[in-house]
């Protein structure tokens, strides 16, 4: 991959559902088959709160060998790997 790609959360979704997919998608599987569950990276609650929350601001992880950057917004930038 080069560069950042970039995923909106969509309403009917969670930030971590949209995490999983966008990792997924960069591996080329499903995000089932990623190996590594993403609530040893990151709380998938909090990331999830964060979005669905009025207050700005945003949390950055590694998360299966890649850079990501989630806003309040609800913009997932996954940023090549770590």
């Amino acid at each position: 991959m080069v560069g950042a790609v970039q995923n909106r959360v969509s309403a009917d979704d969670r930030a971590s559902t949209a995490v999983l997919e966008a990792v997924a998608a960069e591996e080329g599987c499903e995000p089932t088959e990623l190996d590594v569950p993403l609530y040893e990276c990151v709380d998938p609650e909090a990331l999830d709160a964060l979005v669905s929350s009025p207050l700005e601001g945003h949390v950055s992880f590694t998360y299966h060998g890649y850079e990501l950057t989630v806003d309040g917004g609800g913009t997932v930038w996954i940023d090549g790997r770590a």
